[in-house]
């Protein structure tokens, strides 16, 4: 996410909103690494996230190509 349009809709800096970002990192970080150690998990099934900013290509008219996109986040394990 870029810091740019939460800063502004939440009327803080751009600095402000990157240090929120970062300091939720960590913890999340710090938290699964507590929580998801020697688990007596057999089997795991993952998925990856794929997420669309307006719409989807073929659905949206060429018109608006600067106003959508689509993101692909792989999973890591």
């Amino acid at each position: 996410m870029e810091g740019k349009n939460p800063a502004r809709i939440a009327d803080v800096s751009r600095t402000a909103v990157d240090k929120l970002l970062v300091d939720a990192g960590k913890a999340c970080l710090d938290y699964q690494d507590k929580v998801f150690r020697n688990l007596p998990c057999r089997n795991i099934q993952c998925d990856e996230i794929w997420s669309f900013v307006y719409a989807k290509d073929k659905n949206s008219p060429f018109a608006q190509i600067d106003q959508r996109f689509d993101k692909f986040t792989p999973p890591s394990i």
